[in-house]
């Protein structure tokens, strides 16, 4: 039977030696020195960025036999500022390797290259993920940290603005939300929620009640449970709706009518006419010595093959100020000759020289024109070829029609169906004011015409309630000026009042028609909340901070899984957005502050976190294998649920 191979013990026997000491010399309790406890509590070799340390430590006791708690002990947590319990790599490297994956955007591999060769470390590359996952422990067990800074915050605002929001990585699974701090940047709290209720979310936001005094100000989307937790928890701040959500929200009429114009004009336009491909040759002529060789002769065949000769190549870029011919008046055998002597190298240019240098020129521009699609060949050749630059001239309209049908959509101001149509009514213009058409041009601005012709009512239709919605968005931008009467928000929720009234006289198209039925709803249903922003200094009107924030989680998860799906999230996000914008030395002070017991709570929390999310990847691996751990880890939790409820 293999036997299971142990993790060798490193020594380093010239490393110093760290001792550590109980930071306190007295009982708490009566008062009486502490007394060495007769143990070792901390021996081992740290690896450090600056080297390994011997760390040494002894725990210790109450020296009085009457004291009223005599079996405490008391620990040496001073080596806790250097490494974690049970770990042999220091703080200060797992800062490194933290800030080099969050901020370099490094994978695991390189940081694992940089750390043996830049530091000399002794770490294998799968330690390096393992202690990423311990550096998302120390960073959801930051509380201390996080009470500092908001305190700070408070103290010099007067105030915090707390922000939610909720990211939903790729795949099914449960989403993470995200309690923010505005003002000072904090990142609070992260919480992976199976179901978003309102029960759930005000259970995880309780913790932060105690600071409710100190908050006047939130903001979120319109998720209803969202918005009632919040407001539970923090009774006394004001609900700000994200505007941005808002818009969006309200631009959900004119992108599905921009899908429908996307569908007619593809329906109307057809099947575009194929371009005919211009017929190549079936050899290519070279000239060798005044003689037209072909490219299939018996000649080309073999050793004896015209080849370039490298020292023509290397004349060519040396000379100038003569024709190309010029060079034929000495043989490449001479030139080879030539290069030979000039040459630092000792055996010269090494060159079979069969091309003369106007051949060689020629070979060279054969080549790299190869290269190049024949769509794309009239640009670079010095004659262009008449039935190339008439395809070329083809393929370019042609897939400036296609590109119109295809273009994407983002709410809420970005409509690809509207851009397209808007190009192909350029396409049309352009194509009726040219004279000459040949017989493709012709069928093709027929295709364009007929498309436009059919779309045109769609087209504008959305482009009248596209406008308005890019006028509400320009409203909510546009900060009200004080009348000395009324808060800002009044004179702002005013001003919207009279922007749909005047949009509801209007009643040209299905499309604004439904607009405006969106817009009176929604302003129903977000109420007074939309403006609260425009009373307090602080409060945006988005959430569009935190949702950057997201952006750059998604881009470094494709970056360094090199796929476009960002599941894996679920697991990495998390230390990601808690490390994001802070440099390694604030990592370092961040890691000091969490004391071991908090670590090695917020490690199991951390490792119960990634049980459920790989879960699903287990079953896909093994599942029989998978489902018999689960089912002996369900048994277990069982028996400890009975034996907790027995009567004792």
């Amino acid at each position: 039977m293999k036997r299971v191979a142990h993790r060798p013990r490193r020594k380093y026997g010239n490393a110093p030696i760290h001792r550590t000491r109980v930071p306190m010399d007295t009982c708490p309790f009566c008062g009486a020195p502490l007394a060495d406890a007769g143990w070792r509590e901390v021996d081992k070799y740290v690896q450090t960025l600056n080297g390994p340390v011997h760390v040494i430590g002894r725990g210790e006791k109450c020296s009085n036999a009457s004291c009223p708690v005599p079996q405490a002990r008391y620990h040496a947590r001073q080596g806790d500022k250097l490494s974690l319990p049970h770990c042999t790599y220091g703080l200060d490297v797992l800062a490194y390797i933290a800030h080099q994956r969050n901020a370099e955007q490094k994978q695991f591999k390189e940081i694992w290259q940089a750390l043996q060769t830049e530091y000399h470390i002794e770490i294998s590359e799968r330690e390096v993920g393992l202690l990423y996952r311990r550096i998302q422990a120390l960073l959801m067990g930051n509380q201390v940290g996080v009470r500092q800074k908001l305190a700070v915050t408070q103290e010099e605002y007067g105030k915090l603005i707390m922000a939610v929001d909720a990211l939903q990585p790729d795949g099914s699974g449960p989403k993470m939300y995200i309690l923010y701090e505005l003002l000072g940047g904090t990142m609070i709290s992260i919480a992976t929620l199976d179901q978003a209720k309102e029960d759930n979310l005000i259970e995880w936001l309780a913790p932060y009640r105690e600071w409710s005094y100190a908050v006047e100000g939130t903001i979120s989307d319109n998720e209803k449970a969202l918005v009632a937790a919040l407001k539970e928890t923090f009774p006394r701040a004001v609900h700000q709706l994200c505007q941005m959500h808002f818009v969006k929200d309200l631009s959900e009429p004119v992108h599905e009518a921009d899908r429908e114009l996307q569908r007619t004009i593809r329906e109307a336009m057809g099947q575009l006419p194929p371009v005919a491909v211009p017929e190549r040759k079936t050899g290519d002529e070279i000239t060798l010595q005044g003689e037209n060789v072909s490219s299939q002769d018996e000649n080309s065949k073999g050793d004896d093959a015209p080849r370039a000769s490298l020292a023509l190549m290397w004349t060519m870029d040396v000379i100038s100020g003569i024709e190309v011919s010029t060079l034929d008046i000495l043989s490449p055998e001479e030139w080879e000759d030539w290069w030979k002597d000039g040459s630092d190298s000792e055996g010269g240019l090494e060159s079979v020289s069969y091309l003369s240098g106007v051949e060689t020129r020629e070979w060279i521009i054969d080549v790299l024109q190869a290269q190049v699609p024949m769509s794309a060949r009239p640009l670079i050749e010095e004659v262009p070829n008449a039935d190339l630059v008439t395809y070329w001239e083809h393929m370019r309209y042609r897939r400036a029609i296609q590109d119109t049908r295809h273009l994407g959509s983002r709410k809420p101001f970005s409509c690809g169906g509207l851009r397209g149509y808007q190009l192909l009514q350029a396409i049309d213009e352009h194509l009726a004011a040219r004279q000459g058409l040949d017989s493709y041009l012709s069928k093709l601005h027929v295709c364009v015409h007929r498309a436009v012709e059919q779309a045109r009512p769609l087209a504008n239709d959305v482009r009248q309630a596209k406008e308005w919605v890019v006028k509400v968005e320009r409203l909510l931008a546009d900060e009200p000026v004080a009348d000395g009467l009324q808060p800002l928000s009044v004179i702002q929720r005013q001003r919207m009042e009279v922007l749909i009234a005047e949009c509801e006289k209007q009643q040209d198209g299905p499309t604004l028609q439904a607009l405006q039925r969106t817009w009176r709803r929604m302003l129903d249903s977000w109420g007074s909340d939309l403006y609260h922003c425009y009373d307090i200094e602080g409060l945006p009107r988005s959430n569009l901070g935190v949702e950057a924030l997201f952006g750059q989680a998604r881009r470094q998860q494709r970056r360094l899984c090199g796929q476009a799906d960002t599941s894996s999230l679920r697991v990495t996000g998390q230390g990601y957005l808690r490390a994001t914008a802070v440099g390694q030395e604030t990592l370092l002070e961040i890691f000091q502050l969490v004391p071991a017991w908090v670590y090695r709570t917020a490690r199991r929390c951390v490792d119960a976190i990634e049980a459920g999310i790989r879960w699903p990847r287990q079953l896909h691996r093994d599942a029989a294998r998978a489902l018999l751990r689960f089912q002996l880890q369900a048994d277990a939790l069982h028996r400890r649920a009975a034996i907790a409820s027995a009567p004792s």
